[in-house]
């Protein structure tokens, strides 16, 4: 299950992110989305688990988490999270 994560901190990193997830399970990926200028982070990012109840876990946990003071948006991925200019697509 891929899961989105909006309100991240700007100096998050892709490793950071990764350890956030650890704690609902084992994550095959977790990107942070970055402009392509600068790679400034755009504030959310991906983490895809193997299993539906490892991401059902990690959307309860981390939904509403607070992270350097401002608290996470955490649910599904869906078609409209994953846009040509996310982390997961390139400019169409």
């Amino acid at each position: 299950m891929k899961i989105y994560i909006g309100n991240l901190p700007s100096q998050i990193t892709d490793s950071q992110l990764n350890a956030l997830a650890l704690r609902y399970g084992k994550p095959d990926s977790a990107n942070v989305a970055r402009r392509a200028a600068g790679g400034v982070s755009k504030g959310f990012g991906f983490v895809e688990y193997r299993t539906d109840a490892e991401g059902a876990a990690a959307i309860a946990g981390m939904n509403g988490e607070i992270v350097d003071g401002v608290a996470l948006s955490v649910h599904r991925a869906n078609k409209l999270d994953v846009r040509p200019w996310s982390a997961e697509g390139t400019r169409r």
